[in-house]
């Protein structure tokens, strides 16, 4: 769902995160072409590094006129918030145009600000928020007006796997070629499916060929969603001192990791999953995380960590141990009916493995609650800091051996918080076993001389963080 903002409640929160990093923010500031909204000088240098910045917040039909005030202004820092959905814009000049969600985020980047310094506890007030009220109401229509109290229970679980895994296979219908004759496999109770379909809660799609099975999955339309929410929270409050239990019983590391690298976009929902691999043992590999600044900020935007945090998150979890923990804590809920387990299928109806997914509402509630004690421990045993430089090392030679080009290797340390310092001393260590050349000062930084062996090293170098991590 997107959000609508008000524009003095966006104003406010604005003027307020500013003096949380250090300016002496005000609004409604007149300057010599006119009223600014939001805009402040730097009183605390080592939060806002000196920077002066102002902040237009706009309507998209008052974008040019607010671009054009920013341009003739006198500031470091320049940025257009915009109020309404609308397409992603680049910068204009030195403006970026953004939405409120994101804003904090590029202010962090552009501030270089430690990741020890959270984010701003204040959160964005919503005009428009998910209702959550319909419950009751879905709960009373099914039992009294259609007379169906045996299905509440049976229909609230099925929503709610609908909605962590975002679609859920109830059937599958068989015709052999030159017959008429029908083979039906169910896998749900087809009446409560036909009800939910009737009260537009579900949708149903078939996909593939009668003659080698066709699917029919349901997921859930806009107001199926909104009452899917309104269940995950009611169960999240219900059991929320065994969700606590079950956090204790791991390394704070593992349910941080696993309520950050979950995230996974299907079509246009957000789905919180985790691949199960058919053998966990030999799982696991190197993956060249993109490290361009819009993708990294679209994707940590509504997780309110810092980026090293998250590229740290969803690249350890590919180690594993790590996954194999992540997966193992993810199926601690499958009793508390928060998170299910479900197949993953193709447009043509072709099955691709399983997956685990806990309902989004949990894995915002686990990260709350393992944040701050994870990124203090990431930090004081500097693990995060030597995870990243391996990893920050391994999409510089990768980038290099493909010919794939390097824009801005300072824009790689700066995702990754790490120092060209640090990745000399990887690379030195594989020039002296003959596997690369020395840290170079242009383009492309490093020549692999030897592929597999500078994969094998990385991977090395990995694991034995690995088990760190999992003692943490």
């Amino acid at each position: 769902m997107s959000f609508l903002y008000d524009h003095e409640a966006v104003k406010k929160y604005i003027v307020d995160l500013l003096i949380y990093y250090g300016f002496d923010a005000r609004a409604e500031v007149w300057t010599s072409v006119g009223r600014i909204d939001v805009a402040g000088k730097c009183v605390n240098n080592d939060l806002c590094k000196g920077y002066s910045i102002a902040v237009e917040i706009s309507k998209t039909s008052d974008l040019a006129k607010d671009l054009d005030k920013l341009r003739k202004v006198n500031y470091d820092l320049k940025f257009v918030i915009l109020l309404k959905p609308y397409e992603e814009l680049p910068p204009v000049g030195d403006i970026r145009v953004i939405r409120p969600e994101k804003f904090e985020y590029y202010l962090r980047y552009l501030l270089d600000t430690p990741m020890t310094y959270h984010p701003y506890p204040g959160e964005i007030p919503c005009k428009l928020l998910p209702p959550i009220g319909r419950l009751e109401e879905f709960k009373r229509y099914l039992a009294e007006e259609l007379g169906f109290p045996e299905f509440i229970d049976y229909s609230l679980r099925f929503i709610l796997k609908t909605y962590a895994l975002g679609e859920t296979l109830f059937k599958t219908v068989y015709i052999p070629l030159y017959s008429s004759e029908q083979f039906v496999d169910v896998y749900e109770d087809l009446r409560m499916v036909e009800i939910l379909r009737q009260m537009r809660i579900i949708n149903i799609e078939g996909r593939g060929a009668y003659a080698s099975g066709k699917i029919f999955l349901a997921s859930l339309s806009q107001y199926g969603e909104e009452l899917a929410r309104s269940i995950a929270m009611k169960e999240i409050l219900n059991n929320e001192p065994k969700i606590k239990e079950e956090i204790s019983k791991y390394n704070i590391i593992i349910p941080f990791i696993t309520s950050i690298t979950c995230w996974k976009r299907v079509g246009r929902k957000q789905l919180c999953c985790l691949e199960l691999p058919e053998n966990l043992e030999v799982a696991g590999s190197i993956v060249g995380i993109s490290y361009n600044i819009e993708w990294l900020y679209d994707n940590i935007s509504n997780l309110r960590i810092p980026p090293e945090a998250y590229l740290f998150a969803i690249n350890s979890s590919n180690l594993p141990i790590v996954l194999k923990k992540c997966i193992e804590f993810a199926k601690r809920f499958e009793k508390l009916q928060l998170a299910f387990i479900g197949g993953m299928y193709g447009s043509k109806g072709k099955y691709y493995g399983d997956k685990i997914c806990i309902v989004p509402e949990l894995a915002d509630y686990i990260l709350k609650m393992t944040r701050d004690e994870a990124l203090h421990r990431l930090d004081k045993s500097g693990l995060l800091n030597e995870f990243n430089t391996i990893i920050a090392t391994y999409i510089v030679g990768d980038r290099a051996y493909r010919e794939a080009g390097l824009e801005s290797l300072d824009e790689v340390l700066a995702c990754f918080r790490v120092s060209k310092e640090d990745l000399k001393k990887i690379v030195e260590r594989m020039h002296e076993k003959g596997i690369t050349s020395k840290f170079l000062d242009k383009p492309p930084y490093i020549i692999i001389l030897n592929m597999e062996e500078f994969r094998r090293e990385i991977m090395k170098a990995l694991r034995e963080i690995e088990a760190k991590i999992i003692s943490l």
